[in-house]
């Protein structure tokens, strides 16, 4: 779908993590991971790496739970 002109940003600051970025994607044992880092606006701007699983949706988007996804 992205390739025909389509997206959906699939991560934006939430709770207390702000600036989250620098994401990469990988699978382990059938499930797809999503490591990104983010600062964590509770402990004075510390960056934190985080790991969320990926979930993808019926028309093949991707989805991030934490984000409001399926």
């Amino acid at each position: 779908p992205m390739l025909e002109g389509g997206g959906t940003r699939i991560l934006d600051a939430y709770g207390q993590w702000r600036g989250p970025g620098h994401n990469g994607f990988y699978r382990e044992d059938g499930v797809d991971w999503f490591p990104y880092h983010a600062y964590n606006a509770q402990l004075n701007g510390i960056s934190h790496l985080r790991l969320e699983s990926l979930g993808w949706d019926e028309e093949g988007w991707p989805y991030l739970p934490s984000q409001g996804g399926e």
